[in-house]
């Protein structure tokens, strides 16, 4: 199945594409920053994704899926005392609203998925504790399933790849190919070969 992940920010993570294989190093993904200079504000970023999905879809190459972490509710307790500002109230919506538009105007399916629900499915648990540990547990299993290089530091691109493994799981009935044991991946060859 053919599955694009977002993870929506002012710097949107993106993964794209059908499973890539034993070599999951081979999956598309990178950052967008949508900011361009300081005097942006939040519908210049929303207008800025706009044109990125449409230089995405420029050649008419749709998935069958589009998948994104939903954006924290604007009524929500901040519980971790993040400053909760207009940018980071209103521009996730905003984008989720782009991406419902492209959605809606080339019938493709559309999930909004929950990072609790995300982050139980990838690293095993809701959450690491305060929010820059759970990042880096997110970016440290993507380096663990072979997705992302060890020296990778962007914890937009590693949501993205979060979101897209998840979405092809439950949506794509994607079975990854091996398992993480103890911090390494392993598959049948590494088990074969005495890998492990």
């Amino acid at each position: 199945m053919n599955v694009w992940g977002f993870d929506l920010a002012t710097r949107v993570g993106v993964a794209l594409g059908e499973p890539p294989g034993e070599d999951l190093s081979k999956l598309k993904s990178y950052t967008v920053n949508l900011r361009n200079n300081r005097e942006e504000d939040v519908y210049d970023l929303s207008f800025n994704f706009r044109q990125f999905l449409i230089d995405l879809t420029r050649f008419g190459d749709y998935p069958d899926l589009i998948a994104a972490e939903a954006p924290i509710p604007i009524n929500a307790d901040m519980r971790d005392g993040r400053p909760r500002n207009a940018e980071s109230l209103l521009l996730p919506p905003l984008l989720v609203s782009r991406l419902r538009d492209l959605c809606k105007a080339k019938r493709i399916r559309f999930e909004l998925l929950w990072p609790a629900s995300i982050r139980s499915g990838f690293i095993d648990k809701k959450n690491a504790g305060e929010r820059a540990k759970t990042k880096a547990s997110v970016l440290d299993r993507c380096k663990q399933w072979g997705y992302l290089p060890e020296a990778c530091k962007d914890d937009n691109r590693g949501d993205a790849v979060a979101v897209w493994h998840y979405a092809q799981i439950k949506f794509g009935r994607w079975q990854p190919p091996g398992e993480i044991l103890f911090g390494k991946r392993v598959t049948l060859a590494t088990q074969i070969g005495g890998g492990l």
